[in-house]
């Protein structure tokens, strides 16, 4: 078994990710900054069905740095998830209710700022996480500012 082979196999079984043989066909196929994409859009999708948002944010702040290019589903995923909604129809355990932190918010927009950077094209859904964050934590003005 190649090394690459065992370094996909034993990220898909870390992050309980299907391992169908399509998949791993797939997985090899992929350049190396393909299959650091792909990890990120596993790890941040995970995060969102258990309500990890200190990992969420970690990995994405790392994958950043590492030059790990982002695509317009883990920015989605992710703003959605800092912002205290989690990944929609996820059953997310992050209550709802729960206001996201200061931390959590300066992420997301940090996560929407890359996100227009690249040229992905965003879509409500971010826009009304954002604004329903800052307006919960009392960030009126930016709210405000962002819908203009």
């Amino acid at each position: 078994m190649s090394e690459a082979l065992e370094r996909d196999l034993a990220f898909l079984a870390e992050n309980g990710a299907n391992c169908h043989k399509k998949t791993l066909r797939h997985l090899q196929t992929m350049s190396v900054g393909e299959f650091e994409t792909y990890k990120l859009r596993v790890v941040v999708s995970n995060c969102c069905k258990t309500g990890d948002v200190a990992r969420a944010s970690s990995t994405y702040r790392q994958a950043k740095m590492d030059g790990t290019i982002s695509n317009a589903t883990i920015f989605t995923n992710l703003i959605n998830l800092l912002c205290g909604l989690g990944e929609p129809g996820s059953g997310s355990k992050r209550r709802k209710t729960d206001t996201a932190k200061d931390t959590d918010i300066d992420t997301a927009f940090i996560a929407f700022e890359d996100m227009k950077a690249a040229g992905v094209k965003i879509n409500e859904a971010c826009y009304t996480a954002l604004v329903r964050c800052m307006s919960l934590a009392g960030r009126c003005t930016e709210a405000v500012g962002l819908l203009r």
